[in-house]
């Protein structure tokens, strides 16, 4: 895929899930689909976040200026953002006493916890990597 078309591609990505990630505030278990696309993207289809990592900056070298290079890969970290709004609608969730959960909260808890849990903190070093954040 040429250099321009990845960028835009990874940007249209990311508007799309913020799109969508917004209808989740008051049903956190709509966010399902996005658990599924991290866990398998990092997981299944590349190993890890060292492999994802290596992908990304490795597509980054088809742009010839680096300030194309760093807008691709910021914009590649700007669709793994969408795993902080997944921890953070999981914090919020487990928040709430038990009895007061909602039964999309419960559905949404237990779908984190059984798919995202060890995936997140790898998602979130791959949007930390990708957006040059260190620490």
């Amino acid at each position: 895929m040429p250099a321009p078309l990845a960028r835009d591609s990874y940007e249209a990505f990311s508007r799309g899930l913020c799109i969508y990630v917004s209808f989740a505030k008051d049903r956190p278990d709509i966010l399902s689909p996005v658990i599924s696309f991290f866990v398998d993207y990092v997981t299944r289809v590349f190993g890890g976040r060292a492999p994802v990592y290596g992908d990304l900056r490795e597509m980054s070298k088809t742009f010839n200026r680096a300030s194309e290079r760093e807008c691709f890969l910021r914009s590649a970290g700007e669709m793994f953002s969408f795993g902080t709004t997944v921890t953070a609608a999981y914090e919020e969730a487990l928040a709430a006493p038990f009895v007061d959960r909602t039964e999309a909260q419960k559905v949404f808890l237990s779908d984190y916890h059984d798919r995202f849990q060890e995936a997140g903190p790898e998602v979130e070093a791959i949007r930390r990597e990708l957006m040059d954040e260190i620490g």
